[in-house]
């Protein structure tokens, strides 16, 4: 298993390189290729940032990925596994780790960006999956494919359907910042999937909103944060998601309260032939 590294930053690459030269003669895809950013405390670690960049460098790809973490159960070590896919399918492709670094969190928040080499994915399936998970050997990874999209661990992105290679060197992920007074605990993106969930010690109205990052949001949700309770949104809209796209877009999905953001989920959709 190769080790992380931390390294400095590396020359941006010809945008032309970010989408297949031939996907247009190919035609869109008509199988959603599922996308997916999802973080939760189940094993005993917030989550506040945790995002990955990607860029082609020759057979290989490297992979740029940024945590910051706190532990809620004293010091634990927390497991980065960069898994490039080679198998399964569009919706839940197999991503075997192929470099992973281990973080020690504790009660204060940790910080950390580590960056892996390792080989590019299968062409079949195009994707790369990041995991974040409390232990320190890779067989405690949940990589097979009843895994993707929520099936155990602290966290995972997955840059599916060639989206690893649109806008290289862009952080794509989460980022929770909410202001005092409030705590995310759970943000989770998975297609048509939106969750979240935190607390407001002195309550709060809220604004919960997600489309495409260029447009209006295509869908604003008002809901009340109660003081001290804990609160979880659940919406399944399936547009702008499963619509028509002739290459990747970027999207956005957020949550404010008057006194700022809580929290900012950025990434590619990619093309897809639409529903």
């Amino acid at each position: 298993m190769r080790c992380a590294v931390v390294l400095a930053a590396v020359p941006a690459i010809l945008a032309s390189a970010a989408l297949p030269a031939a996907a247009g003669a190919m035609g869109l895809p008509r199988t959603f290729a599922r996308t997916i950013v999802i973080t939760g405390t189940r094993q005993h670690v917030r989550v506040a940032r945790f995002q990955v960049a990607t860029r082609t460098q020759g057979t290989r790809m490297r992979v740029t990925v940024r945590v910051t973490a706190t532990s809620l159960a004293g010091s634990q070590p927390l497991l980065i596994g960069v898994g490039p896919c080679t198998g399964g399918s569009l919706t839940s492709p197999s991503c075997v780790p192929r470099a992973s670094a281990v973080l020690k969190v504790g009660p204060q928040a940790l910080s950390a960006t580590r960056t892996f080499v390792v080989p590019r994915p299968a062409k079949r399936t195009d994707a790369v999956r990041v995991t974040l998970t409390v232990g320190r050997r890779v067989s405690v990874i949940p990589s097979r494919t009843s895994n993707v999209g929520g099936g155990g661990g602290t966290a995972e992105i997955l840059l599916n359907g060639g989206t690893w290679r649109f806008r290289q060197g862009t952080l794509w992920g989460m980022v929770a910042a909410p202001p005092a007074g409030f705590t995310v605990d759970r943000v989770w993106f998975n297609s048509r999937r939106y969750e979240w969930g935190g607390v407001s010690d002195s309550g709060a109205a809220v604004t919960t909103s997600f489309g495409y990052q260029d447009a209006a949001p295509a869908w604003t949700f008002g809901n009340t944060m109660r003081p001290g309770m804990p609160y979880a949104f659940y919406r399944t809209p399936s547009r702008p998601i499963q619509d028509r796209r002739t290459a990747p877009r970027p999207f956005l999905y957020t949550a404010a309260v008057a006194a700022g953001r809580l929290f900012t989920v950025r990434l590619p959709l990619p093309a897809y032939a639409g529903r």
